[in-house]
């Protein structure tokens, strides 16, 4: 239960310090830590951020700034019988006390009394949202430029310590943290290191295999036959609920016993290569231990409500797992229309280019950077086949499952949740949102539930459940690893898989700095840059945009160049004048960078103002497709026309949904990217058809 709200305490001009009054904006201190260099340390409340150009002392909440102005006057007081902070560690206090604040800024909450259990977890799923591929804001946290072991216990470990300190902050008449963060006996150690799966090299750690595969195994196996029962008794039982609706809604008792008749005269099937049914018939009453350790009992609408919550949670492990997407990219995903074979809009699919494959592909929003539209591919099947690929299975049970309580609630999102804790949603009210947190809670009930832990060598779990190594953001990672273990060359396509910029991202934040494991990759790389030099200087390569003019230009002194390299192979010759000159190619979804052999070129570069011969990868914070066109650096090749001929039907679909020539007239830039699109797309084209090189026209 929350606290009461309680007024900020007034202490006037109080001195804090020698130097400094309670209404000062900022507070100095004498620091005689030994070995610093300082005299002084100060706590600078404007620069402490609150949101968006904001900062906690000019624009956040009064009461929020007073409470961590009495936490910072206990704590350096000391006398509250818990470890008093040094004067000399305020600086790295101020860069975990912005974290804290710009969180609770993003979760519109004005005082720490309003943070429990649940909430804080909310602090780790955002720290890892905003540090995933370093694209950290430097002063939220000093110098930490992503997501490593420091950067998160600093503001793990003080929020703790906000509600060790609630004692005293409840004395001095402040807001105070009632319950503990992250659980009752957590530890900030424990929640970075193993909850977030972050060691001292900054890196996201996957899920050991002993523990990813039989969750993914029992996923994968509750989605097919086990899924299919259960939507068909959801539909037995909304035949029932519309029936009484019809009837007398009012009368919940009648309706709750059709229902309950309804549930338990289902038959439930076996599985295939199984004879006996996956469960059995539903009792009247069971007993159900939760994740917490609280017994409840169950009654028959229970027991079904949690059936649906298993499949849907079944679902969202096989999708994060399989596919390695951001929570809030899944999050995203729309279902507002089916097409013929039930699959919401989210899913689409399309031919290989020589019609072999059918590829599906999940079409949404990027949540880092500009928020694109764009699409992941989740699966492949021979053309004619009709294979469903566990990933497609999740989506069209998604598509179906939550379709009724989805048109409850009025909402289009894939996604949806119960918002009460017991029985079956009956108003658009008790159908919820679902947030990133909510997909690590259900996965892990899920592996509660379903996962027989006893499998599970006890060297793996170190003393924890099985559930508590599960976390929605550790399957991305856990992703990357397995296909680097398939094919280190896949590198490349995993960074367009993950939508970053580029493959440093993805290697050093999610593969890691295994020295097995950086060696076979340094060689993909290598190779793969190889490849396209070799291509590009025989004369054959198929490539257009304006670096395929300066590659025409100097293709003969390329080519001498690799044939001078050492090695006993074109190949091996074009590896070795790679390493030899660290040459980097930067490819992506539209097109690849060269800028590393001509830096001063760069476009972007010089849009920021950062043009430079070490600076020799692209500025991602002015990085478009239609900066990069322009640019000399810019290389388009045949595997990038998917892009643009998807962003040719985008920008047609925006322009011909406008009603009248005035509303095209508005949309000049949606009119400039199709031309751009649209010229690329039949220079592509042309190539393609003419199996040569380009001159680098466009």
């Amino acid at each position: 239960m929350k606290n009461t709200k309680r007024a900020a305490p007034s202490d006037g001009d109080r001195s804090v310090s020698p130097h400094s009054k309670w209404s000062d904006p900022v507070w100095t201190f004498d620091n005689d830590t030994p070995g610093q260099r300082s005299r002084n340390s100060q706590i600078d409340w404007r620069q402490v951020r609150y949101g968006d150009d904001a900062n906690l002392h000019d624009d956040g909440p009064y009461t929020l700034l007073e409470e961590f102005k009495v936490f910072i006057d206990i704590s350096l007081d000391g006398s509250t019988g818990e470890a008093a902070i040094a004067v000399g560690s305020l600086h790295q206090v101020q860069g975990a006390m912005s974290v804290l604040s710009e969180w609770l800024a993003s979760e519109h909450i004005d005082s720490v009394e309003d943070i429990d259990e649940e909430v804080s977890w909310t602090l780790v799923d955002w720290m890892e949202s905003c540090y995933e591929e370093q694209e950290a804001v430097e002063d939220r946290i000093g110098r930490a430029r992503e997501l490593t072991h420091s950067a998160a216990w600093r503001p793990v470990n003080l929020l703790i310590q906000i509600f060790e300190r609630r004692a005293e902050m409840r004395r001095r008449g402040v807001g105070f943290i009632s319950e503990r963060p992250f659980g009752p006996d957590s530890t900030a150690l424990a929640i970075v290191t193993e909850a977030m799966g972050l060691k001292r090299q900054g890196r996201l750690h996957p899920i050991p295999d002993a523990i990813a595969l039989p969750v993914l195994a029992q996923a994968v196996r509750m989605i097919l036959a086990p899924a299919d029962d259960v939507l068909e008794l959801q539909d037995a039982v909304l035949g029932v609920m519309r029936g009484d609706y019809r009837d007398d809604h009012s009368d919940y008792r009648r309706s709750n016993h059709r229902i309950t008749e309804a549930i338990q005269s289902f038959q439930f099937r076996a599985c295939s290569g199984e004879t006996a049914p996956w469960r059995g018939p539903v009792e009247d009453l069971i007993s159900r231990t939760m994740i917490d350790g609280r017994v409840v009992e169950l009654t028959v609408i229970q027991q079904f409500r949690r059936l649906i919550l298993s499949v849907l949670q079944a679902c969202v492990v096989v999708l994060q797992g399989l596919t390695g997407m951001r929570a809030s990219e899944l999050i995203g995903l729309e279902a507002s229309s089916f097409d013929e074979s039930g699959s919401p809009e989210c899913l689409k699919t399309r031919l290989t280019a020589d019609g072999s494959f059918e590829v599906f592909e999940l079409h949404g929003r990027t949540v880092k950077g500009r928020r694109e539209r764009t699409y992941w591919v989740v699966g492949a099947r021979p053309t004619g086949s009709n294979y469903e690929p566990p990933t497609v299975r999740a989506i069209r049970v998604l598509g179906r499952l939550l379709a009724p309580w989805r048109t409850l609630g009025g909402r289009t999102t894939l996604l949806a949740t119960f918002r009460a804790a017991k029985g079956l949603p009956r108003t658009k009210a008790s159908v919820g949102s679902v947030y990133s947190t909510t997909l690590t809670q259900w996965q892990r009930e899920f592996c509660f539930e379903h996962v027989d832990e006893s499998t599970v060598d006890a060297s793996v779990l170190g003393g924890r459940p099985l559930y508590a190594h599960v976390r929605g953001h550790r399957w991305r990672a856990t992703f990357a690893v397995h296909l680097y273990r398939v094919d280190p060359r896949l590198v490349p396509a995993l960074s367009d898989h993950f939508k970053h910029v580029g493959q440093v991202t993805t290697e050093h934040g999610y593969i890691g700095t295994d020295p097995a494991l950086l060696d076979a990759m340094d060689s993909a790389r290598v190779q793969s840059v190889a490849m396209m030099l070799l291509q590009l200087s025989s004369g054959n390569a198929q490539a257009a945009g304006p670096a395929a003019r300066l590659v025409e230009q100097y293709r003969a002194e390329l080519k001498q160049q690799l044939e001078d390299a050492e090695g006993n192979t074109p190949l091996a010759r074009a590896e070795a004048f790679v390493r030899v000159n660290a040459l980097q190619i930067y490819n992506g979804q539209h097109g690849a960078c060269l800028m590393a052999i001509m830096p001063m070129q760069s476009r972007c570069r010089q849009m920021s103002g950062t043009t430079g011969w070490f600076n020799v990868a692209p500025d991602t914070s002015v990085r478009t497709p239609g900066v990069c066109a322009g640019c000399q650096c810019y290389l388009v090749r045949p595997e990038h026309l998917p892009y643009w001929r998807r962003s040719v039907e985008e920008h047609r679909r925006v322009l011909n949904a406008a009603r009248s020539d005035v509303e095209r007239g508005e949309l000049r830039v949606s009119q400039n990217r199709l031309s751009l699109a649209e010229a690329i797309v039949e220079k592509l084209e042309r190539l393609e058809k003419a199996g040569g090189h380009s001159n680098g026209d466009r």
